[in-house]
């Protein structure tokens, strides 16, 4: 992705160098090329003139290699100093898994919030949403080995839904 976005970055750069444009047009064609390829720009060095309508650019090889070396790496920051990375790693899969959770329930499962006044209200909103995520989790683990393609979004818009709830109810059968 990074080096797609680089080599459409300084292919654009070198088209808008062979432009006749006045100032404010270049200014305004390189705040483009900036907006469309933002991480690719911070690894270009861009020097326009003071005065007129002229620009330099040269590729920032260090800044190239630190990238590349930090590649497919986790930067954690954290205010919990003295603490072991592992655990630390586990607390972000926690919290990663937790954001999914949240997610799960407001765009699969559709639940949106509902202002209760009586606390007894609350409380079984609370218990019918976790009931409908715990459903949904159920769903999903029973699904993956009968078939792995196949999620619950697909399930309930499916043509034929008799094949997904034999799929669910149905033990699968070995075969003879």
């Amino acid at each position: 992705m990074r080096r797609r976005k680089l080599k459409w970055l300084w292919a654009r750069l070198k088209e808008i160098a062979a432009m006749e444009l006045d100032r404010e047009e270049l200014l305004m064609k390189l705040g483009a090329a900036r907006a469309k390829a933002r991480a690719a720009w911070r690894l270009v060095d861009i020097a326009v003139a003071p005065e007129g309508a002229t620009f330099s650019f040269t590729l920032d090889r260090a800044k190239l290699r630190q990238v590349r070396r930090r590649e497919g790496r986790y930067l954690l920051r954290t205010n919990l100093t003295g603490k072991d990375p592992a655990e630390l790693w586990r607390f972000y899969i926690q919290l990663v898994e937790i954001e999914a959770a949240f997610k799960t329930m407001k765009d699969d499962l559709q639940l949106r919030p509902i202002h209760h006044q009586l606390e007894h209200r609350i409380e079984a909103h609370i218990f019918v949403a976790f009931l409908a995520y715990c459903l949904h989790v159920t769903l999903r683990a029973r699904l993956k080995p009968l078939a792995p393609g196949l999620t619950r979004k697909l399930c309930s818009t499916s043509s034929q839904p008799s094949k997904c709830s034999t799929c669910i109810s149905r033990p699968p059968t070995a075969a003879p």
